[in-house]
Order: C-alpha cells, then structure tokens, then sequence
C-alpha cells in the first residue's frame, strides 16, 4: 500500500515555458488541495529524451526527499521510473497509461492523445469553424485526456478523490488561473 515517507513531491520535465509551467501548477494545485504544506518541486533535465538525464535528476529528487515524481518527459520518462523502481519512490507517468512498465511503482498517469487532439483542431478547421482563439481540449474528452490506469498501491478513498476531482474540472466547478512567468503567459 501507498506509504509516503515525506511530505514532498516533484514535477520533473525538461523545459520551462508555458504548457509546462501550467502543467506544474495544475499538479502543485492538486496536491495542496489534498495536502495544503506539501511541498512542491519542480526540476528540470533540459532534454525530453535523454534517460541518463532523468535519471540524475531523479536521483537528486530522491536525496532532496521527494517521494512522488510526477514526470512530463519523452522517452527519458523511462529514466524517471527506472530510478523510482530501484531507489523506492513512486512516479506518476505522462503521455500513455505507463502502469505497465513498473506496476509498483507508476501510481497513475496523465494520458495524452496529440494524434486525436491536432484531429480534432483540423476538424474544426474543415469545417470553418476556427475562431482566432486558444482551443484546450481537456478530461472531457478522454479519447483524448485521461487519468490513466490506477496502481493497487493507491488506496481507494484516493482513487475516489481522483475521480471526484476530474469531474469536478469537467463540470467547470474547479479551475485555476492561467500561470505567469516573469509577468509573461
């Protein structure tokens, strides 16, 4: 069963700009919602696909006592949950349901369909209907965003709050702001 050691997690990927950052506050968000003095970091590799990378930057999460690395990387999230599976730590995966490569350590991921998604703005598009506005294509369409596959580690009462949690996002009853860096968007 779930047993963090501390009260500290991470948001690892390889660059800061403005679909990461918003990414980053939607974890940081959630995890304080859950539990407020959680501590949230964010690291950064400055490489999508390189695993040695991501595996030092794991490394040095794990030392810093982080228990939970939520990964945003290509294919160095193999990297992220290498490490996480050797050193004892726990991973939340991004982009497909990465459950399957380390059952005891992915406790869940954000699976992410870019095929469908640029599909679906295309469509749009052939139909004449694109407005100049910023399309975001989110859990109410989970042929193209969803929760992943839970882990047997995660305790029901959390895999409940989980699912509370995107339905409240789908219904629009949660929301955060739009993040800034450097007073930019």
């Amino acid at each position: 069963m779930l047993q963090p050691k501390s009260n500290k997690v991470a948001f690892l990927t390889a660059q800061s700009f403005a679909t990461t950052d918003q990414e980053y506050r939607g974890f940081e968000l959630g995890a304080k919602s859950v539990k407020p003095a959680i501590e949230v970091k964010a690291s950064y590799t400055n490489d999508w696909n390189d695993i040695g990378k991501a595996k030092e930057a794991t490394q040095a999460l794990l030392a810093s006592g982080v228990d939970v690395v939520y990964n945003m990387l290509d294919a160095a999230a193999l990297g992220v949950i290498q490490t996480l599976s050797e050193k004892g730590g726990y991973a939340i995966g991004y982009f497909e349901d990465q459950l399957k490569l380390a059952p005891q350590t992915v406790l869940t991921s954000a699976v992410q369909n870019y095929g469908l998604a640029i599909e679906s703005i295309a469509e749009i598009a052939k139909n004449g209907q694109m407005k100049g506005e910023v399309y975001k294509l989110g859990l109410d369409k989970p042929d193209i965003l969803r929760l992943g596959e839970f882990s047997a580690a995660v305790p029901d009462a959390t895999k409940q709050k989980a699912t509370q949690a995107k339905e409240s996002l789908i219904a629009k009853k949660i929301s955060f702001e739009e993040c800034k860096v450097s007073g930019k968007d």
